[in-house]
């Protein structure tokens, strides 16, 4: 599903392709069962997304504190031997 573009066509039991605000509701009452539920869907999938995305500069930046973290800690323990 694409957040800028949802398309919640569907074929019903008669065959028949179903369009517009009546596959948005069948989505979100039906398949999802109810707007909470289809709201959590829509977080969630966002997040992941956005993770996706950006998951190399977050580990650079994780890798980049770390390394930080790991440089105080010894040049604390060098002043208190010297």
């Amino acid at each position: 599903m694409s957040r800028q573009d949802p398309d919640f066509s569907y074929f019903n039991e008669d065959g028949k392709l179903v369009t517009g605000a009546a596959a948005t509701v069948h989505e979100i009452y039906t398949v999802h069962g109810g707007v909470a539920e289809y709201n959590d869907y829509i977080g969630e999938t966002y997040i992941k997304e956005f993770v996706r995305e950006h998951s190399e500069i977050l580990q650079r930046g994780i890798e980049v504190e770390s390394r930080r973290k790991k440089l105080r800690v010894i040049s604390n323990d060098k002043r208190k031997l010297g």
